[in-house]
């Protein structure tokens, strides 16, 4: 007998698929007469597991299913965090796995970004309690491992999550950071998790989350990429180029300035030959470091956008006010 399997809390559970049977039905033969035909039975369809439905899709798409699970795993942290009492309501979120979740960008990301609004520092205690609560009748976070406290952060990068996908935990990294207070006011998103409709084994989870404004992502993005030149940078602001309007430009002009003031690039700097080492450096990486559910654009194409879009909002040597 087939069997249907049911996702628990504890796994995936077997039982036996109900045969159904049809009623009997009649006909006439060739002189008239009521001829009872035999019953016919069928036996149920299996229905996918959600676990099974994230392993194929991660398979389909050339990925582990550990990457693509991530970015709905994420958004679950987040949320956690935002349920902590004592930090719940100071923090907004950003970076590479809001991008995949709220913008669409198919670059996977193991990390997430969460800022203090007020800039003021956070405790490892106040985090460890929000990321070991428990939601949905469970505990999400294994393990929060060690902390690396900084002057103006905590780093956790060895969080142990529990999977969607049931191939063991997942590892994720976790950053909280009161460096810079937000310039502009957060954005309240609602997500969806899991991310893909046709993921959802059962009724899907929504999340409303604070997120750093998208025009104010962009312009760190931008200090980002000047600072580091990483090829997942090049990636994020190619991505975003396209969707800019004329007004995000000139906003965006006015918020990366801002954004390098409080950044660690030298009094005087070639801004230029800053972008153009940049440039240099992600080319050299281009596109191992990245981990992503489409063809990579090809790098002639990344660097005329980034130098036709962003290269011109660049104030030239860099002062700051």
């Amino acid at each position: 007998m087939a069997e249907l399997h049911c996702v628990t809390l504890g796994g995936v559970s077997s039982f036996p698929a109900p045969e159904i049977t049809w009623p009997a039905q009649h006909v006439r033969d060739e002189n008239g007469l009521k001829r009872r035909l035999p019953h016919r039975s069928i036996r149920a369809a299996r229905v996918p597991s959600q676990r099974e439905l994230f392993r194929r899709a991660a398979q389909q798409l050339g990925v582990s299913a550990s990457d693509y699970e991530r970015a709905d795993i994420l958004a679950q942290i987040a949320e956690l965090l935002t349920r902590g009492p004592a930090i719940g309501q100071l923090l907004a979120f950003k970076g590479g796995a809001i991008m995949t979740l709220i913008d669409g960008s198919p670059r996977l990301s193991a990390d997430l970004d969460a800022v203090v609004v007020t800039g003021r520092a956070v405790r490892d205690r106040q985090v460890r309690t929000a990321l070991l609560a428990d939601i949905g009748g469970g505990q999400i976070v294994r393990d929060v491992g060690i902390v690396n406290p900084g002057r103006q952060s905590l780093q956790y990068p060895f969080v142990r999550v529990r999977s969607f996908s049931g191939l063991g935990d997942v590892n994720i990294r976790i950053e909280v950071s009161w460096r810079e207070a937000p310039l502009m006011p957060p954005d309240m998103v609602q997500i969806r998790v899991p991310r893909e409709v046709q993921l959802g084994a059962g009724r899907p989870h929504f999340i409303r989350l604070p997120v750093i404004a998208r025009i104010e992502r962009i312009a760190e993005k931008v200090r980002a990429f000047l600072e580091r030149g990483l090829d997942q940078d090049a990636f994020d602001l190619h991505y975003n180029a396209g969707g800019l309007s004329t007004g995000d430009r000139a906003r965006l002009r006015s918020l990366i300035q801002r954004k390098l003031e409080s950044g660690d690039l030298p009094e005087g700097c070639d801004l230029h030959q800053q972008f153009e080492i940049a440039l240099g450096s992600a080319q050299q990486g281009w596109p191992r470091g990245l981990v992503i559910v489409a063809n990579p654009p090809d790098w002639p194409a990344v660097e005329r956008a980034l130098n036709a879009t962003y290269k011109p909002l660049l104030r030239n040597p860099f002062r700051r006010r």
